[in-house]
């Protein structure tokens, strides 16, 4: 059996898992802090072998975008106490009841300082501006939490700022798939 045999197959199995893989590993990448793997790589790669359209492309780019909102969401929520447990999540999995000290032990204090600073002078602007910043952009949920910064304005600026960082990537992309 010859290995375009085998091509078939397995291209049809990472266009039908790819897709849904990339917006688990987006809520992943938001959750965590730190780089575990490289949704934007994967997201490129993706796109060079699966050549969406343009449609399928930004339906891609949205829902990555809104799983990496979610998971800083979510991450937000953990460093927040007066955040009201919705799910029961807290309670069901304790990684996320000790998901503040790993998270500031990962950062190291001179990143969280910086961001701090940042986000204490400049509030809303600094979410955006930092959520747009490879390296800095996990971190924004842990001084919003930590401040008890409203989540609905936290999510909302979070969101609009993953919005242009994954059209800028979605525009880049369509070159490969064009």
């Amino acid at each position: 059996m010859g290995t375009t045999a085998l091509a078939g197959p397995v291209l049809d199995t990472v266009l039908t898992v790819g897709g849904p893989l990339l917006v688990i590993l987006f809520y992943i990448e938001g959750l965590l802090i730190g780089k575990l793997v490289q949704p934007s790589a994967i997201f490129v790669a993706y796109v060079a072998i699966a050549l969406p359209g343009r449609v399928l492309l930004l339906g891609l780019s949205l829902a990555c975008a809104v799983a990496w909102t979610l998971g800083q969401w979510t991450l937000y929520r953990s460093f927040d106490d007066q955040s009201p447990d919705y799910f029961g999540l807290r309670r069901q999995f304790p990684l996320l009841r000790e998901l503040p000290e790993r998270a500031e032990r990962r950062i190291g204090q001179q990143r969280l300082t910086f961001v701090e600073n940042l986000f204490a002078h400049y509030g809303a602007p600094a979410i955006r501006l930092l959520t747009m910043v490879p390296g800095i952009r996990g971190v924004t949920a842990v001084p919003a939490g930590l401040s008890t910064y409203p989540g609905r304005n936290f999510s909302l600026r979070c969101s609009s700022a993953t919005r242009f960082f994954s059209g800028y990537w979605s525009e880049s992309c369509t070159d490969c798939s064009t």
